[in-house]
């Protein structure tokens, strides 16, 4: 089944989805992992609705789309949290690693569950998942210095960022916030 998802900029979990159903494309509104409605456009309808919101990105940008760049496929091993798992909404929201990506459970709606997740905290535990999100591990999240004298630095150089200045004045401000 053909979908297209539109993510919210300011919230990962809230998303409008996009997808045929019989003869109507169907819109379906979830904030979160809750669901929130839909509503069933004729095709005219749809073609409409969406060269109107082309139209309000080009008032934004005043050009031509460019590729959003497409996420990694989730694989086998990837730390996730589960967003939606048809039968198991005590799950969403709780973490795990993948262990399956080519499942062919399908609910009773026809949605596939194409993953299977091993839960954190659950002796093992697994449960099928429709959709999931993939969790930073520490090697995806930048590093730190771990000399606090390298957090002075890194301080009086965003200080300093607005004004001309030398190696002499960033070991200077350093200094200053490390009350030496």
């Amino acid at each position: 089944m053909t979908e297209y998802t539109a993510q919210c900029r300011h919230n990962e979990a809230d998303k409008v989805i996009a997808r045929i159903d019989g003869p109507s494309v169907e819109l379906m509104m979830s904030p979160g992992d809750e669901y929130a409605g839909e509503a069933y456009l004729s095709p005219d309808a749809a073609r409409t609705f969406a060269r109107g919101i082309l139209t309000l990105a080009d008032e934004i940008d005043g050009g031509e789309a460019k590729e959003e760049p497409k996420p990694e496929p989730v694989k086998v091993g990837d730390r996730v949290r589960i967003v939606r798992a048809t039968y198991a909404d005590h799950t969403h929201g709780r973490e795990g690693v993948v262990t399956s990506t080519s499942e062919t459970w399908r609910n009773i709606y026809g949605d596939q569950h194409p993953y299977i997740v091993r839960l954190d905290g659950y002796d093992g535990d697994t449960v099928h998942v429709a959709e999931l999100e993939r969790v930073p591990t520490p090697a995806d999240e930048p590093i730190t210095p771990a000399n606090p004298r390298a957090d002075f630095i890194t301080q009086a150089r965003a200080l300093l960022d607005d004004y001309a200045h030398t190696v002499d004045d960033v070991l200077t401000v350093a200094r200053f916030l490390a009350c030496e």
